[in-house]
């Protein structure tokens, strides 16, 4: 099974502004994610996802990623 997804939360950034209009806070996240499930002929499961994060704030972007492994059983 393969998927993914994405999301974007950008408020408003005079929501986010003191009372002199300096921005103050997150002023925007971003995420991305993918994955892929396998499952073979019997009990076993793996799995791989790969997620980035992006945010934003007044001093700059910051970005992080995110990789997964997974094993599992199903009984």
């Amino acid at each position: 099974m393969v998927g993914g997804g994405c999301g974007l939360d950008d408020p408003d950034n005079g929501d986010l502004s003191d009372a002199l209009g300096n921005p103050h806070g997150r002023l925007k996240n971003f995420a991305c994610e993918g994955h892929v499930d396998f499952r073979p002929a019997g009990p076993l499961v793996f799995g791989i996802e790969f997620r980035r994060l992006e945010t934003t704030y007044p001093s700059g972007k910051f970005t992080a990623n995110h990789f997964n492994l997974a094993a599992g059983f199903r009984f």
